[in-house]
């Protein structure tokens, strides 16, 4: 008997000792199986000793992830800078990621090709300003502050492209279109290639569609869309001859469609809601020409060529004649002997 309770007894223990290390060895399972590496997986993020060239994250719609975080400056010509305030103006490159509030600008003979992951492509026109707003996954937002902006931009799920005038008063809204912007002091024209481009402000909105062209005056809300025009207007004459005290200074007149802009020597005059102009140019004494360049929504130029002489102080002027036909000229005459 007593036997027999040793026996069982030590059965007992062995199988109490073997369901202990069974337990023990399911525990030890559960702990080696790491929930940071199954996240790490369900997110898609590379690990480090994943081999080099594997792919990149991606988006549910298989779109790289970085492309909807990155502004990348693509293609430079000319003088092209870049800023974030409140650090001072420096020169971009190719390569360079711009990042929210950030600004981009060309000068003169300038221009900046900059792209949005692989859907968006947008250039910043010569003597043109851009500002980087806002780059999520459902909005890329951009202000222009001034001169023209073109845009390619090609259907991304919902995503939607949103282009501000330089106060935020006017904005054109896309998903898929290639059209172009351009700021003025006076006004906001939007010029579409293909697609459609909700143009919106003082609280109504257009659709421009291919072909078309809407403009924004100040404070107003957007014109109805027109057929972009087929020439572009461009009227210049000088207005008048100053005072033999200034005579180193001269008016421009002209006049251009509305949403136009207008260079004089590379400068921008101002066109005010019936397209018309008025500047002062300063000039050398003896022989100058001066470019008067008008530049439509669409990106087409014309052009004018103007030649001056400057009066000495000493001249008396004894005749002025002024001609608005298609080759504007001002004839001067005058009497060399001082008074």
């Amino acid at each position: 008997m007593t036997r027999r309770v040793l026996i069982f007894g030590l059965a007992a223990l062995a199988l109490l000792v073997g369901g202990w290390l069974g337990v023990g060895h399911l525990l030890t399972t559960t702990v080696e199986v790491s929930p940071v590496e199954v996240s790490l997986a369900d997110a898609g993020v590379v690990r480090p000793e994943q081999p080099p060239g594997a792919k990149a994250p991606t988006r549910p719609d298989g779109a790289p992830e970085q492309a909807q975080t990155r502004v990348t400056v693509e293609e430079i010509r000319g003088r092209v800078e870049r800023r974030k305030p409140p650090e001072p103006w420096r020169t971009a490159r190719i390569g360079d990621n711009l990042g929210t509030q950030e600004f981009v600008r060309t000068g003169p003979r300038g221009r900046a090709g900059l792209v949005v992951g692989p859907r968006a492509r947008l250039t910043v026109d010569h003597t043109s300003e851009v500002s980087v707003r806002e780059i999520t996954a459902v909005t890329h937002r951009f202000r222009l502050e001034q001169g023209r902006l073109a845009v390619d931009y090609r259907r991304d799920g919902k995503r939607v492209l949103q282009i501000e005038s330089k106060d935020g008063a006017a904005v054109a809204r896309t998903k898929e279109a290639s059209f172009s912007v351009l700021q003025t002091e006076e006004t906001v024209a939007v010029a579409t290639t293909t697609g459609q481009v909700d143009l919106s402000a003082a609280g109504k909105t257009v659709k421009v569609e291919q072909g078309q062209q809407s403009v924004v005056q100040q404070a107003a809300p957007p014109a109805a869309p027109v057929t972009i025009p087929k020439e572009i207007l461009l009227k210049v004459a000088r207005a008048r001859l100053p005072a033999r005290e200034s005579a180193r200074t001269t008016i421009l007149k002209g006049q251009t469609q509305p949403g136009n802009r207008v260079l004089v020597g590379g400068k921008p005059a101002e066109v005010d809601a019936r397209g018309r102009f008025t500047i002062k140019v300063p000039l050398q004494p003896g022989g100058n020409q001066i470019v008067v360049v008008t530049e439509d929504p669409a990106g087409r130029r014309k052009e004018r060529v103007l030649q001056y002489f400057a009066v000495s102080s000493g001249a008396r002027v004894d005749d002025l004649k002024v001609d608005w036909g298609k080759r504007p000229k001002l004839d001067v005459t005058w009497d060399k002997r001082p008074k």
